[in-house]
C-alpha cells in the first residue's frame, strides 16, 4: 500500500519561496526531525512503544516557527517539506 502525508500552510506572495529555486551549496535547514511518518505507519500497526508514541505526538504538535521566518530572509533560496520519501 502507498502511505504519504502532506503539509499545508499560508504564505504572503512576497515571502514565497519555492523548491525548484535550490542552488548549489545552499545549506539545509530541518525545522523537525525526519520520521513522524515511518512513526504514524508503526502506530497503526500496534508496533509503537510508548517512546516513539510520545516522540511521534510531540513532534506533530509543534509548530514550525523557523520556515515563517526563514522566507523573509534574502539569502533563503528555496523551502519544502522533506520527507524521507523527498530525500
Amino acid at each position: 500500500p502507498i502511505y504519504g502525508l502532506i503539509a499545508i500552510g499560508v504564505v504572503h506572495p512576497d515571502h514565497l519561496k519555492k523548491n525548484c529555486d535550490a542552488q548549489p551549496g545552499d545549506v539545509l535547514v530541518l525545522g523537525k526531525p525526519l520520521g513522524v511518518g515511518i512513526l504514524g505507519a508503526a502506530l497503526k500497526k500496534e508496533k509503537l512503544d510508548d517512546a516513539g508514541y510520545k516522540a511521534m505526538i510531540d513532534t506533530t504538535c509543534a509548530l514550525n516557527k523557523a520556515g515563517p521566518e526563514l522566507a523573509k530572509l534574502p539569502g533563503v533560496h528555496a523551502l519544502t517539506d522533506v520527507t524521507g520519501f523527498a530525500l
